[in-house]
């Protein structure tokens, strides 16, 4: 209907509409009449992606394997369900007794040996898709690399929207890594592309950035490298790039008349890594203490 009057539409006719906003809100009855898509990358989606792309090139036959398992795992699952939906149907169409109708009940016993079979193949299906996702998982800590490193990369707008980095570009220099990688075993070529992978990509970025923002850049690389590796925690790789920022609201200058020389961004930088960084508990208290060997 359009514009109060019915239209003939196409079985075949679909419409696409995208929206600029990051979260756009629909009302329920909109969404019940279409579909809602989102592309939206996170860092958990990239890595399953990039997973796939780094197993593909080092066991082309395991990825492989992979898919088929998946498209099996899929298609036993929709066939269950047909057979379900299938057994519901014949159910609320009988009329009378169940007991008298002998076609519905040779239907049910022919429908209950088909599900039993399915349901066997899928277990099947689960079982090989479990055994050959442990052996993709061997090659996981890339695909982590990879999306630590774009996101990390993409978060460098925030500095200027300059540094834009596209997804098709990080992608060859992420396949392109992993090919000129050392070879080796599992373990020793994990290593290789690893290092050739952070080194290229951080290359690659580091040539689009201003020389004072470089820095900052694999500062920020090596924070969340630390991070993911469980050498240091959130709130530690937080302290380091933003400083006092990371406390939230701004305290009030409470600075000791000894200090009165450090500027309160610098006091607030003191302050979040006294509360947030256990290696860093006695700075603000020994420049009390001792401020004027502090200050020269």
């Amino acid at each position: 209907m359009v514009h109060g009057k019915l239209c003939e539409v196409a079985e075949t006719f679909r419409l696409y509409l995208i929206s600029s906003l990051l979260s756009p809100n629909f009302s329920a009855e909109d969404q019940a009449r279409t579909t809602l898509v989102d592309f939206t990358v996170t860092q958990a989606i990239l890595e399953d992606q990039l997973l796939g792309r780094v197993v593909g090139k080092e066991q082309e036959s395991l990825e492989k394997q992979y898919r088929l398992g998946a498209e099996e795992l899929s298609l036993r699952a929709k066939e269950l369900h047909d057979h379900d939906q299938l057994l519901m149907q014949r159910l609320s169409a009988c009329e009378g007794s169940l007991l008298d109708n002998n076609d519905l009940l040779d239907f049910l016993t022919d429908a209950e040996m088909k599900i039993a079979e399915v349901r066997d193949r899928l277990a099947a299906a689960r079982q090989m898709g479990k055994s050959v996702q442990d052996r993709r998982e061997n090659f996981r800590a890339a695909a982590t690399r990879g999306a630590l490193l774009y996101f990390t990369a993409a978060k460098m707008a925030h500095v200027s929207h300059f540094y834009q980095i596209s997804m098709d570009q990080f992608l060859v220099v992420f396949e392109n890594s992993v090919d000129c990688a050392e070879k080796g075993f599992v373990n020793s070529r994990l290593d290789g592309i690893l290092d050739q992978m952070t080194f290229a990509v951080c290359q690659h970025v580091a040539r689009a950035l201003y020389e004072k923002d470089k820095l900052a850049f694999k500062l920020l690389v090596l924070l969340q490298i630390l991070r993911t590796a469980g050498r240091i925690t959130q709130d530690e790789a937080d302290v380091f790039p933003v400083g006092g920022a990371v406390l939230g609201t701004t305290p009030l200058d409470q600075r000791p008349e000894s200090l009165s020389w450090l500027t309160h961004e610098a006091w607030l930088g003191v302050l979040a890594l006294t509360q947030r960084v256990p290696l860093f508990r006695s700075p603000q208290d020994d420049m009390t203490a001792t401020p004027a060997e502090w200050r020269s």
